[in-house]
């Protein structure tokens, strides 16, 4: 009991305002790294975490102080219950059982009341084990993309973002034959024009690529979120695991937060596995596609007649217009950066790599979809919890009455108060204290 008794006395009154940061520069004046454009999405999840830290933190040294008083009380119950079971001769009173219920005592006690415990422990070692095995995993299948963590991930989609900017401003104000060159919306335009299925297809590749990179972030946001909203109630659960009645409420707590961490997990793992992938070859290739048209060098038709702008790639043969990374001879298409050469048709080029394209899309918008269930799976709990409109321990409370009235004659209620305490603290014959 010394134990407990030096955590009562000597309980941190406030051992930091703020939780600590893991994952992203946690400085409000590091958050801002230039235009806002250029660093859309390292920007806002900065931002967004600063500013929950800030309220969070705020939010659990409260609740830290708010549920002192209460904990101590239901550590009062549980350890008069517990004598009393000693008692009743309900558990055996032997060295190892003192010793069992004073570690638990001391270390709920600790994780409940001592808030260096809790950060150092739940957020810094917790939120710590999902940035090192993340790394690891980015690491491995994004290395080739200069990718080693997760920040990196979201400057590799912020440079994505920005090099979509740059080459479309780019190609507006360009002039002659350069207005076509890595132009998404010549290419969509064009699309549009020529062959109407290719730009659904590539409409339907731009919103879910964009879809993903937003549902990553959203997703990395929520996962953080809960982490640390669960860990602001570690006062009030922490007080749930001291009896059997309702520690599975705390079972459910710890199941949650291992789900949130494993949703970090699985996302960008996935996101690495999917960024290992060589799509960037299929975009440009299909970009390279798209050629200014010219009435001398070009057949009619496969072109977006406006302003003598854009066409595919189907020139005459013999014309020295061409770009070095692909070729043109009627209606064929020959990309040089694909593995194996020769030309091919261009219906069946552009239909494998749209498709392709669109595929990938379809299986990262449906992975992201089951990350939550497939974290919950592997947490081994819910992601929330359905409230009955009956109190948990109601039919404890009158597990414990019945316990008291049954066979209360004289000489027997001694025995029908064991009974009810054993119904009460136990859960049913669930096991002891």
């Amino acid at each position: 009991m010394l134990m407990l008794a030096f955590l009562m006395v000597f309980s941190s009154e406030a051992y930091a305002q703020t939780l600590p940061s893991i994952l992203v520069d946690m400085s409000r004046g590091e958050c801002d790294r230039g235009p806002a454009m250029e660093h859309i999405f390292t920007s806002f999840v900065c931002h967004y975490q600063v500013t929950t830290v800030e309220v969070l933190s705020s939010v659990y040294f409260g609740m830290v102080e708010a549920f002192r008083e209460p904990f101590y009380a239901a550590l009062t119950l549980f350890v008069a219950c517990t004598g009393a079971m000693y008692a009743f001769q309900i558990i055996d009173f032997s060295f190892k059982s003192i010793m069992v219920v004073l570690a638990k005592i001391s270390i709920i006690s600790g994780f409940a009341m001592y808030p260096e415990l809790t950060i150092d422990i739940l957020y810094t070692g917790l939120v710590g084990f999902i940035n090192e095995s993340t790394e690891i995993v980015i690491r491995t299948l994004g290395g080739t993309r200069g990718l080693s963590d997760v920040p990196s991930i979201f400057s590799w989609m912020d440079e994505r973002v920005g090099e979509f900017l740059k080459l479309q401003g780019e190609a507006n104000e360009a002039e002659g034959a350069a207005r076509c060159d890595n132009n998404i919306l010549a290419l969509l335009f064009t699309l549009a024009v020529t062959v109407p299925p290719f730009f659904t297809i590539g409409v339907y590749v731009m919103v879910q690529f964009a879809m993903v990179f937003v549902r990553t972030v959203l997703g990395y946001l929520l996962a953080m979120t809960g982490i640390m909203f669960l860990i602001t109630l570690a006062p009030l659960y922490f007080g749930f695991a001291l009896f059997n009645t309702t520690k599975t409420l705390f079972d459910k707590w710890v199941a949650m937060l291992l789900g949130f961490a494993m949703q970090i997990f699985i996302v960008f793992a996935f996101i690495a596995t999917m960024l290992s992938l060589p799509f960037d070859d299929k975009i440009k290739g299909i970009l390279d596609s798209v050629k200014p048209y010219d009435k001398i060098v070009y057949h009619d038709g496969q072109r977006l007649d406006y302003n003598n702008w854009c066409t595919l790639c189907a020139p005459e043969s013999g014309t020295a217009s061409l770009k070095e990374s692909i070729g043109c001879t009627g209606t064929a298409i020959t990309p040089t950066n694909m593995a194996v050469g020769g030309s091919q048709d261009m219906v069946k080029y552009m239909t494998k790599e749209l498709l392709s394209l669109a595929i990938l899309a379809y299986i990262a918008s449906q992975v992201l979809s089951l990350a939550p269930s497939l974290a919950t799976s592997i947490g081994g709990g819910g992601v929330g919890i359905m409230m009955s409109a009956r109190l948990p321990m109601e039919g404890r409370l009158t597990q414990m009455g019945n316990g008291f009235l049954a066979n209360s004659r004289s000489g027997r209620f001694l025995e029908g108060a064991r009974d009810g305490f054993t119904g009460f603290l136990r859960g049913g014959g669930s096991g002891g204290s």
